[in-house]
């Protein structure tokens, strides 16, 4: 994989940026490392081969973080021990 450069910028407390190559494709985020989660999953997807994909912008679900899937999964795991022990 290549590397590429992405422009980032804060507004109002969010995070936003696009891949340089791919100005049509912005994406925004809670914080700076959410922002660089979801470019770095971009970057990939589209150098993954799937171009047509990426032609015309689509509005997507924003992704969870990969710290936020951890700790979403430890919060369950914990919910789980303790509804088992009553």
């Amino acid at each position: 994989m290549r590397a590429t450069k992405y422009i980032i910028w804060e507004e109002d407390g969010q995070w936003h940026g696009y891949l340089q190559d791919y100005p049509d494709l912005p994406t925004q985020g809670d914080s700076f490392e959410d922002l660089q989660t979801k470019l770095s999953d971009l970057h990939y997807e589209v150098s993954s081969g799937d171009h047509d994909r990426y032609h015309t912008p689509i509005s997507t679900i924003p992704r969870r973080t990969r710290l936020r899937t951890k700790r979403h999964e430890r919060v369950e795991q914990l919910f789980r021990m303790m509804l088992y022990d009553l």
